[in-house]
């Protein structure tokens, strides 16, 4: 596991606990795990504590998760650019009808164009 991944993983956990325990001061006073809090009723989304709070930390689960996908996806991708340069890198000039020159000035362009995208992929995974 990354230093990233165990780090989303730690704020995933924090998140879980933190909406558990808003779950914990909804439940009726005196019920197994309740806790004290007092909510408005009817119920106010935009100010009672409980409703503001587990919107936040859903929605920041959610967000987590959605990037934790991301995540893998752009490892994917540039897992498949590695490989396509390396396959690039290893290329030889073909024997008949060619200009070496001409080859290897298309391998040059088709390995800057990949690690141009390496580039560009590891910049939008710091976005």
């Amino acid at each position: 596991m990354t230093q990233q991944e165990k780090a989303m993983s730690d704020v995933k956990r924090k998140i879980d606990n933190a909406i558990k325990l808003v779950s914990d001061l909804c439940k009726p006073r005196g019920s197994a795990g309740a806790r004290e809090w007092i909510m408005s009723i009817p119920a106010r989304p935009d100010y009672d504590p409980d409703i503001v709070i587990s919107d936040a930390l859903y929605s920041a689960s959610t967000e987590i998760t959605r990037l934790t996908k991301q995540l893998a996806e752009s490892q994917r991708q540039n897992a498949e650019l590695r490989v396509g340069l390396e396959h690039i890198s290893n290329m030889r000039a073909p024997v008949f009808g060619s200009s070496v020159t001409a080859f290897d000035n298309a391998k040059r362009c088709a390995r800057d164009a990949l690690d141009k995208a390496l580039a560009d992929d590891k910049a939008g995974s710091r976005a």
